[in-house]
């Protein structure tokens, strides 16, 4: 990640690119960073439920999927 600070958009956004490039523990450190700005972000808990199970965090990946679920169901 960047040493300036991102807003929980641009933490998703770089997520994403290193999750694609196959960077999974970068893709969670900028899904983590995204929820310490929004912590009700449901496409940040899935994404960083999928970047969990890539690195093999099943009681992680189940955890932020369980509160992905919570907040999608509120929407």
């Amino acid at each position: 990640m960047s040493s300036s600070p991102m807003g929980a958009l641009e933490c998703l956004q770089e997520g994403n690119r290193a999750a694609a490039a196959g960077d999974y523990a970068l893709a969670m450190d900028c899904y983590s960073q995204g929820l310490s700005l929004a912590p009700t972000s449901a496409g940040l808990f899935l994404n960083r439920s999928i970047a969990q199970e890539h690195l093999n965090n099943d009681r992680g990946a189940f955890a932020d999927l369980r509160e992905y679920l919570q907040l999608a169901k509120g929407d």
